[in-house]
């Protein structure tokens, strides 16, 4: 039986989210005491056993300017004993096939090994990277004068708040899918960084907030996210993270916004850079998705195929007017399974690139000359760095 969760089910999650995975005794904590929803929990259970389970957790998503709701699965977990029976997958094909249903047109996880999450039509859309260094390597070492560095606390005011969501905001600009944030969202995002020793500076200057940012206090020193509105203010905040140094003679950033970060240190080979995909995403509603691309002035017809959701395999017919729906299935110009489509969409490859790599069958070679012409599925810039 695939069930929600019930009141009894608490501590069973919790013990199954603590045999399954690696996280410390605080970040389970605090997981299960501000973010666990019984409504949010799907489990499988034979005899009074759960044998399977997984947290469907709520967010908006931004793409291309739509807003829409969207749902983050997290801690999927088949306890040792029952591994290998394949419960994990009729699981997960039930939260699939029943938030379709909901309305929900893309969900998203990130994955411990994305061959199994591939067979159930995911692919990744976002990148994150990963630059290691010596914490005395960043040449600023001094906060001018002029700034002021505020400590985000959980008791601080509303405003400060929503001065985060400001500057998240701007950053986002020239993002195309992304998690819409506002001043409760960065409440519980502050609190879950707290819980896991960390802290959230922001930085002002002639009070009118210039960037902020995240980090853990580990083996480590560890940049969780920065943004900054300009280099200045960049900097500065750069030398915050120096002073720090040392107590944390190691550094790592996660994910930093800007392009020319190699360039604001003076010996480049002193940094080691990655570059790792990170996020996951699976269209559940071709069609929906489609509308958000708001293309005009172009017919095609693209046939996606989908082996978990049925109704997904269709042909689907755009017009030079910009309207979108269903055609026959024996007339296409493209194909494409839908995990693939997701690459497509979201710019993680571009047509060429999926083309190249065999992901798209062509069957109109005007259509692909119309599209390049266009500037249609072309690599699009990402972000979600969320991990519950």
């Amino acid at each position: 039986m695939i069930r929600y969760g019930m009141d009894e089910d608490f501590e069973k999650a919790k013990k199954i989210w603590q045999e399954c995975f690696l996280d410390g005794e605080n970040e389970v904590d605090f997981y299960f005491e501000n973010l666990y929803d019984k409504h949010k929990y799907l489990v499988l259970e034979e005899n009074d056993e759960i044998k399977a389970s997984l947290h469907e957790n709520p967010y908006k998503l931004n793409f291309n300017g739509s807003i829409f709701d969207s749902i983050y699965i997290v801690g999927v977990a088949v306890s040792p004993e029952y591994r290998g029976k394949g419960y994990m997958g009729e699981l997960l094909k039930e939260s699939l096939i029943e938030n379709r249903k909901r309305e929900v047109p893309f969900v998203f996880l990130s994955p411990i090994n994305p061959e199994i999450y591939r067979r159930y039509g995911f692919e990744y859309v976002s990148n994150l990277k990963n630059y290691s260094m010596k914490t005395e390597s960043i040449p600023y070492g001094k906060i001018e004068r002029a700034y002021d560095i505020k400590r985000v606390d959980l008791d601080s005011d509303d405003e400060l708040y929503r001065d985060l969501v400001e500057v998240y905001d701007e950053k986002m600009k020239d993002i195309s899918l992304y998690i819409e944030r506002d001043g409760e969202y960065f409440k519980n995002w502050v609190k879950e960084i707290k819980s896991d020793g960390g802290d959230v500076f922001s930085i002002y200057l002639d009070e009118s907030i210039r960037g902020y940012v995240a980090l853990y206090r580990r083996e480590e020193l560890e940049i969780r996210e920065i943004f900054a509105r300009d280099r200045r203010a960049l900097e500065n905040l750069l030398s915050l993270v120096k002073s720090f140094k040392e107590y944390y003679p190691k550094l790592k950033i996660k994910n930093i916004d800007e392009k020319l970060l190699d360039y604001l240190f003076n010996n480049q080979k002193s940094l080691e850079v990655k570059e790792y995909p990170f996020i996951m995403g699976r269209i559940l509603n071709p069609l929906e998705v489609f509308k958000m691309l708001n293309i005009f002035d172009i017919d095609m017809k693209i046939m996606v195929t989908d082996s978990i959701i049925m109704e997904n395999n269709q042909v689907y017919v755009f017009t030079e007017e910009g309207e979108q729906w269903y055609g026959n299935m024996s007339d296409w110009d493209l194909k494409i399974d839908i995990g693939d489509l997701s690459s497509l969409i979201f710019g993680q490859l571009s047509i060429e690139e999926l083309i190249y790599l065999e992901k798209i069958e062509v069957n109109n070679e005007e259509v692909i000359g119309r599209i390049r012409e266009k500037g249609i599925f072309e690599k699009k810039k990402n972000y979600i760095q969320d991990y519950q």
